[in-house]
């Protein structure tokens, strides 16, 4: 399960980005700020991600649930709560552009 969440977080999502940035230019503007909300909520998951990592193995406990969520889960959770954020600040303005 671990091993499943890392690869959906390091090499699932940075390609559904890819594809999605496509054309980026050419989609509506929600689509364009739930695409850059995703983009941000990923550079915090691996900041936060890799800050986990760093912290050595002895300040963890052996079945520590924070450390995997903090360390694999932000990969996943990251991205959609930002293009949330994206989808849910898109103004009238911008919608009607």
């Amino acid at each position: 399960m671990t091993v499943a969440l890392m690869f959906l977080g390091v090499f699932l999502v940075p390609t559904l980005l890819l594809i999605v940035g496509h054309r980026i230019r050419r989609r509506a503007p929600r689509w364009r700020r739930m695409f850059w909300g995703a983009i941000a909520g990923y550079v915090v998951a691996m900041v936060v991600g890799t800050a986990a990592g760093i912290f050595p193995p002895e300040a963890w406990g052996p079945a520590d649930f924070w450390r995997g969520l903090l360390g694999l889960g932000t990969f996943l959770l990251a991205p959609a709560v930002g293009a949330v954020i994206g989808m849910a600040t898109a103004t009238r303005r911008s919608q009607a552009a």
